[in-house]
């Protein structure tokens, strides 16, 4: 059950600045996952999610429904909704946005960011920095679209105030 717009939220950056002996461009790869794969995705970070019986409910802006779906895809924000909980990533960036996502929910349940992914290589210069920046909201009850939606607008620097 939603609790009238009560969530808690927490803001990640991950910040990749490449250091090399001989200053060559190094490129961030995809890193194959040790379960069953949809598309292999890397770098960023991922949030683990707890096991369950039931696996959680995958859904994105968008439409995206099931980790078929939204896994190693784009899109504004990711939500992963389990009996008691909801968890909402809203990418607060246009570069993290257009990033895709890491998406698990059997084995290993959770959602991340990727950097890089088999078909959208990352090739960083010794000099540069890459940001992503990944607000996500901890709200109690299952959660549906249209309010994980409402919240994800109020995370991202396309919404209300971050």
């Amino acid at each position: 059950m939603p609790v009238d717009g009560l969530y808690s939220s927490i803001q990640m950056v991950v910040v990749s600045t490449p250091e090399t002996a001989q200053g060559e461009k190094t490129r961030a790869r995809a890193m194959p996952r040790p379960m069953k794969v949809v598309s292999g995705s890397g770098g960023g970070f991922f949030w683990s999610a707890p096991r369950r019986p039931q696996p959680p409910r995958v859904f994105s802006a968008g439409g995206g429904e099931g980790e078929a779906a939204v896994h190693g895809r784009p899109a504004d924000w990711v939500a992963l909704a389990a009996e008691d909980w909801t968890l909402i990533f809203a990418g607060a960036t246009g570069d993290t946005r257009s990033a895709p996502w890491h998406i698990g929910t059997g084995d290993h349940p959770g959602v991340g960011s990727a950097l890089a992914s088999p078909e959208r290589p990352l090739t960083i210069a010794p000099a540069d920095t890459v940001t992503r920046r990944i607000v996500t909201a901890v709200a109690d009850g299952c959660l549906g679209r249209d309010e994980a939606a409402r919240i994800a607008g109020q995370l991202s620097d396309k919404g209300a105030a971050v």
